[in-house]
């Protein structure tokens, strides 16, 4: 599930750029682009518990500190990517007198 959350956010966070690039409606793309990251930090959270429940203390020293700095790079990855665009967004609506975002 973790790598099917994780593809569909960044899908979602490339056609994000696009419509902003293509000055369409973004928003709906955004919202899931964000919103699959949380699914992907939920999943990725939901298997490590799975780990301390089955005992499996190898499973969490080997890639426990691993997964943790991914996610925490995807997840600022995210952030930054989509506000990026936000403010891109905004910022050629301003430039242009469009007062739509």
């Amino acid at each position: 599930m973790t790598l099917l959350f994780g593809n569909l956010a960044l899908l979602a966070t490339f056609v994000n750029w696009v419509l902003v690039i293509k000055r369409k409606s973004f928003h709906w793309a955004m919202l899931c682009a964000l919103a699959f990251t949380a699914l992907t930090l939920c999943a990725q959270l939901q298997l490590i518990s799975e780990w301390i429940i089955a005992e499996d203390w190898t499973a969490l020293m080997d890639v426990g500190p691993t997964i943790m700095v991914f996610l925490w790079i995807a997840t600022i990855g995210s952030i930054v990517l989509n506000g990026g665009a936000l403010f891109y967004a905004k910022k050629t609506a301003r430039t242009q007198g469009n007062k739509t975002i």
